[in-house]
């Protein structure tokens, strides 16, 4: 490979195949210059080059090794995304800011864990004194089987594990405070997670798509359950919601087939839009005072639910939030009549029951027949 202007390097010729030396002279190495050159084998890269652009080499399916010299001062944390033979990353010993351990890309001071190579497989265990997993650390690592995070961990990143798809188990230690959005999305061979009472907030689509997770132990210390968090966990039979979850965000559990109960706890104002549809499997749902709205389509399709009750509170349901839920037969509201929107309750058999003394009532909600209980 050759090249005239000496800085950047911008595109590596369509249909390049073989070995790659990278002229000296070359400072920088721009956002997706060699990306999806899949017979790409080696890469030599100059002491001139000083960074290394998002998805630079991306794709790059028959890349085994790089080696990043001593220049280089700053790498895009997807610079390799998913060069899936690439099996170590090396650095210069004398470089001043990055490292390599076992062919794990680090920052010098190794309190930052940037890169394990897409093509590592097996068992990898983070050395101690990490502090930070970085974004996408581990994404599309396919043959990675577990990991062991030591206790020096405080955050983990957005992406960090993302498409680890044979990776079954994962101790994360009380250290970590935080878990970024899709830290482990697509981890679809995990079957059980414990989230440590030291995290405070489950991010959002954390574990969409874990197919394969069975049981995940949430602590008191969650406050809010964010968007997507568990969306296509179709193996999750049962979940329980800590007391101190204010918030249960859209499509939080999106998908999750097996479900069958779920208890919302007191403090929860809203449940969001989707936030239980397709829960095939869900018959029973305890919506507590607390509860003033619930979203569009927040239980849509929940083929096994045969009776809600819905609190006082809620003076908000929101366009098709019960629709297709074909085993609905009794909807018991305890209050006033809320602002139901149209087709909140299409396609079930339910029956809407309220109480005497309420007001706002009348022979038909939403097309479907309102009656008076004859006691409170």
């Amino acid at each position: 490979m050759s090249a005239k202007s000496l800085s950047p390097l911008i595109n590596c010729p369509d249909g390049f195949s073989g070995a790659c030396t990278i002229p000296d002279g070359v400072t920088s190495i721009g956002n997706r210059a060699c990306a999806y050159c899949s017979a790409l084998t080696s890469l030599t890269i100059p002491d001139s080059v000083r960074s290394i652009g998002d998805y630079a080499f991306s794709g790059c399916s028959a890349l085994a090794s790089v080696t990043i010299p001593a220049s280089v001062t700053s790498i895009s944390n997807t610079a390799f995304y998913d060069c899936s033979a690439l099996a170590s990353i090396n650095v210069h010993p004398d470089n001043p800011n990055y490292a390599s351990v076992d062919g794990v890309l680090f920052d010098k001071g190794l309190t930052v864990l940037i890169q394990c190579p897409v093509g590592f497989s097996g068992a990898y265990i983070i050395p101690a004194g990490t502090v930070s997993i970085d974004n996408a650390a581990f994404a599309r690592c396919s043959a990675l089987t577990s990991v062991t995070i030591p206790d020096s961990v405080r955050s983990i990143g957005d992406y960090a594990f993302s498409g680890c798809s044979a990776l079954t188990t994962v101790t994360i230690p009380s250290s970590v405070r935080a878990i970024g959005t899709c830290a482990f999305s697509d981890c679809s061979s995990l079957a059980s997670v414990a989230i440590p009472s030291s995290v405070t907030s489950i991010g959002d689509q954390v574990f969409w798509g874990c197919t394969n997770l069975a049981f995940v132990a949430i602590p008191s210390s969650i406050t809010s359950i964010g968007r997507y968090a568990f969306r296509d966990c179709q193996s999750l039979t049962s979940i329980t919601i800590p007391a101190n979850v204010k918030l249960i965000g859209a499509g939080a559990f999106f998908r999750c087939l097996a479900i069958t109960s779920v208890t919302i706890p007191a403090g929860v104002t809203f449940i969001g839009l989707n936030a239980f549809k397709f829960c095939l499997a869900l018959s029973t749902v305890t919506i507590p005072e607390s509860v003033s709205s619930i979203g569009d389509r927040a239980f849509e399709c929940c083929a096994a639910l045969v009776t809600v009750i819905i609190p006082a509170s809620v003076t908000y349901i929101g366009e098709r939030a019960f629709d297709c839920c074909s085993s609905l037969t009794s909807v018991l509201f305890t209050g006033d009549a809320p602002t139901i929107c149209s087709h909140a309750f299409d396609n079930t058999p339910a029956t809407i029951y309220y109480r005497p003394g309420t007001s706002g009532w009348g022979t038909a909600m939403t097309g479907r027949p309102a009656v008076l209980l004859p006691f409170d």
